[in-house]
């Protein structure tokens, strides 16, 4: 992040733990965007950050773009990743970093947990994708990416949203989504 100049960064999720890294790193106006499910399992309430504004909204209702994307380990958490990268795409000016959960397994393939399975206190773990299957999920939704880093059964990566990424792709993204919401 020290390589941009950053005006608005978007931290989405629950603790503001990309805003900080934003503050530290000079951004200026930086908002934390987060639905708050955390009081569904009784976590503690995330402390404020100087200089930080915190939003109660849902994902697919923040519409808002920002220079810099920061969504750390919250793509496993929505039911639909493809929809979720698309929208994100949207908001997204110059670079989205994500952080995620994945599972160790050749070829594109997705692990579906039960609830509880990958955590007892959160029934909100939905998948862990291959990193084959993440990376055909970040090309689908429009992002060009690289990965970053690579920590026991987590990935970063630095992704951009593609220039005049063809909005029938867009569109058949939706219509492939709105199969799973069924």
């Amino acid at each position: 992040l020290a390589n941009y100049i950053m005006n608005a960064v978007a931290a989405l999720g629950y603790d503001g733990f990309g805003a900080r890294i934003a503050v530290a790193n000079g951004a200026i106006d930086v908002k934390v965007v987060d639905s708050e499910q955390w009081r569904i399992y009784g976590w503690k309430q995330p402390e404020p950050i100087d200089g930080v504004q915190f939003i109660k909204s849902n994902l697919y209702d923040w519409v808002e773009q920002s220079d810099i994307v920061i969504w750390f380990n919250c793509l496993y958490h929505v039911a639909d990743p493809i929809r979720a990268l698309a929208h994100v795409r949207t908001l997204t000016k110059e670079k989205m970093y994500l952080c995620t959960l994945f599972r160790y397994h050749d070829g594109p393939w997705m692990y579906v947990y039960n609830p509880r399975e990958c955590n007892k206190d959160d029934v909100s773990v939905y998948f862990g994708p291959s990193l084959e299957a993440l990376e055909r999920m970040l090309a689908l939704t429009g992002w060009a990416f690289k990965k970053y880093a690579l920590a026991y059964d987590r990935v970063l990566y630095e992704c951009t949203p593609i220039l005049g990424f063809v909005d029938a792709e867009t569109e058949e993204v939706r219509r492939v989504s709105s199969v799973f919401a069924q």
